[in-house]
């Protein structure tokens, strides 16, 4: 997995914006990847390409999954900002090298959680540990019943169709760290009507979550550099 970071202030608002490969040109983006329209993803060439941060607080940082030497190369940060030559624009190259040794790298673990959507959608939570009588504990990821309204790091993500009940939790760069139980709590108004769900992360999913890697069966390389250029 690697991230490429790119975010701008939205003291006038969210704007439109586009990833695209090889240099910034001099209007939009080439050969581009991921576009969103100052809210959410509006269009992505394929699911390797991810948008995890807050969008419209203008964290448009770029996260590629399931990297390969092809991967490798420019990239362009577009942020279209009203006006003739406003747009913010930044490169980043990335450099993947490989090595001699198979290496091991934290990977996404998933736990899944829905809820059946009829006329109301509801608020929720996931939190560390057993469900309590109420609400979460050590809270991670809060949603409003249509959009994330508070994480604790954006290693927590929840990728599904939250208005339509799938708040399944993606844990990314999972470590031993992060064994343990977990609780997702859909609130359902009424006494003691609201939904729990827990589940045990063990030591054998996030070992299984892990990526191997070996230049031999021409899989991830290892040493990642990004060099960043910021122009307007």
């Amino acid at each position: 997995m690697v991230t490429l970071p790119c975010t701008y202030s939205i003291s006038y608002g969210t704007t439109t914006m586009c990833w695209g490969r090889g240099q910034c040109p001099s209007s939009k983006c080439n050969n581009q990847i991921i576009w969103t329209d100052g809210k959410t993803v509006t269009w992505r060439k394929s699911d390797k390409y991810q948008l995890m941060g807050d969008i419209e607080k203008g964290n448009v940082t770029l996260t590629i999954t399931g990297v390969t030497s092809e991967d490798a190369g420019s990239y362009c940060c577009r942020v279209e900002i009203p006006g003739i030559f406003n747009d913010q624009k930044s490169e980043i190259n990335v450099k993947i090298k490989g090595t001699d040794k198979v290496q091991s790298f934290p990977g996404i673990v998933q736990i899944t959680c829905k809820y059946t959507v009829q006329t109301q959608k509801y608020s929720m939570c996931w939190g560390r540990g057993v469900c309590p009588l109420f609400s979460c504990n050590n809270e991670i990821i809060w949603t409003d019943g249509s959009k994330v309204t508070w994480r604790r790091s954006d290693k927590y993500q929840l990728n599904g169709d939250i208005e339509q009940g799938d708040v399944t939790l993606t844990i990314i760069g999972a470590t031993m760290e992060d064994t343990g139980k977990y609780c997702c709590r859909v609130q359902v108004p009424g006494l003691f009507n609201d939904l729990k769900e827990q589940t045990d992360v063990n030591r054998g999913k996030v070992l299984k979550a892990r990526v191997t890697t070996s230049p031999q069966k021409g899989r991830i390389m290892v040493l990642i550099t990004i060099a960043v250029r910021l122009y307007i």
